[in-house]
């Protein structure tokens, strides 16, 4: 009984991701699989503020240059990408070196 209970949570967790995925505007290349990466990474790598944009206002969010450079985007499978988060403010997105992903400062 709790195994099939686990099991009914696992498939709703899935269902949930696949869900949010479904947001996803833009296949962009330079955002590698399962990392975060910062709008301005994006844009510097060939991304279009416009794809940006988009993808902002699937999830609901303001379209300021602020939170297209200074938000934290999603890598999915085959150059899918989701938002995360906003980090607050101008220069507030950093990237780490080494794995390369973005983080909020």
């Amino acid at each position: 009984m709790v195994m099939l209970r686990f099991a009914t949570l696992l498939a709703s967790a899935a269902a949930i991701l696949l869900s949010t995925a479904e947001l996803v505007h833009a296949e962009i290349k330079g955002c590698p699989y399962s990392y975060s990466v910062c709008g301005w990474d994006l844009i510097k790598s060939g991304t279009t503020e416009q794809d940006l944009i988009a993808i902002l206002q699937s999830y609901k969010q303001p379209t300021d240059p602020s939170h297209i450079y200074d938000s934290l985007y999603v890598c999915f499978k085959q150059g899918q990408v989701g938002w995360d988060k906003w980090c607050g403010g101008p220069y507030k997105c950093g990237t780490m070196k080494f794995p390369p992903f973005g983080t909020c400062l």
